[in-house]
């Protein structure tokens, strides 16, 4: 398992993107822990394809009787989340900003496809058959109904925060605008729950 204080070496140390996703691949129940609900029934991944749009670079698959799905991009801690006029986000956030609303848009256009494809997925993985470097519960199963809707939420991790109260309000009234959840690892890291 991979431990909090070695995601915050990373982060303090300006680490760029390939560097974080390194060690994130390296345990995936991180991802788990932060989006898991139930927090017992998941299956987590990694370089997870989304049609014709490429990979986003972690996926969650949780809940109960309606799955979810959080697809999570993540960029590097070597920025700061807004720019020095504090009138845009960084380059390399809006750059992950642009990956995550070119997979939604895709999601949406082909939301049927979609379902089939991720609880056919799930059903994989269920059955030992890993994909996509999946890493499924210890339960071995999700409680999910593949004839019900499914829940997709996006969610960008980048940049480091430098005036915490002005950013949090810019990040959450952008997320709210745009149906993404846009976290600076500063944010991100303070809701993981693991030492």
């Amino acid at each position: 398992m991979i431990t909090k204080a070695q995601m915050e070496k990373l982060v303090e140390g300006g680490a760029i993107e390939r560097d974080l996703q390194r060690l994130l691949k390296q345990d995936l129940s991180v991802f788990a822990d932060m989006y898991a609900n139930p927090t017992d029934e998941y299956i987590c991944f990694s370089e997870f394809p989304i049609g014709d749009t490429g990979n986003v670079d972690f996926a969650v698959f949780t809940h109960r009787s309606r799955m979810s799905i959080y697809l999570i991009e993540v960029k590097g801690a070597n920025f700061n989340l807004v720019n020095q006029s504090k009138e845009t986000f960084y380059t390399d956030l809006l750059e992950g900003i642009d990956q995550i609303t070119r997979r939604r848009d895709y999601i949406e256009r082909n939301y049927s496809k979609f379902c089939l494809d991720v609880h056919d997925i799930r059903y994989k993985v269920e059955s030992n058959r890993p994909q996509y470097n999946s890493l499924l519960c210890p339960k071995g199963f999700l409680n999910v109904d593949a004839k019900k809707d499914v829940n997709v939420y996006c969610v960008v991790i980048g940049g480091r925060t430098v005036h915490d109260l002005e950013e949090s309000k810019k990040r959450n009234t952008w997320g709210r605008q745009n149906s993404i959840q846009l976290e600076s690892w500063d944010s991100w890291l303070g809701k993981v729950k693991r030492s």
